[in-house]
């Protein structure tokens, strides 16, 4: 596919890819598509990856994907989810139905995914920083 649209475009076509994770399957086209590309990571001051140190991160093994939803259950019902948080999943299917069970659960989410409109995850991007969604 992306031989198709290379073909449709002036060889000297600015060329960008952008992940917020970087699988060796993204990293492997991002070699095979891009002209002396720039490697850029978001972090905190002084080190290279990892999180900023404003935000508060927990590693939790939940067992395999479907453990999210019960793992959530516990920290709302134990007073340790503090939103905002955001959780991410193995795929835009995973995701669709974690939101309709934390739906279910009375939990004020939302979901960001590529079968999303971008006006659609725009709006959710903005509910959560508005606070309005955890």
């Amino acid at each position: 596919q992306m031989d198709v649209i290379f073909s449709a475009i002036a060889p000297s076509a600015a060329r960008a890819l952008f992940s917020a994770t970087v699988t060796p399957t993204v990293r492997s086209l991002a070699e095979s598509v891009l002209r002396n590309p720039i490697d850029l990571r978001i972090a905190a001051p002084g080190s290279y990856g990892g999180a900023n140190t404003d935000i508060e991160q927990e590693l939790m093994f939940v067992g395999r994907e479907e453990g999210k939803l019960l793992a959530m259950r516990q920290l709302k019902e134990r007073g340790q989810l503090k939103p905002p948080c955001i959780v991410f999943v193995q795929s835009q299917e995973r995701a669709q139905a974690l939101f309709a069970e934390l739906l279910y659960e009375g939990m004020h989410v939302d979901v960001i995914h590529a079968g999303r409109s971008q006006s659609a995850r725009d709006a959710a991007v903005a509910k959560f920083r508005k606070g309005e969604t955890w």
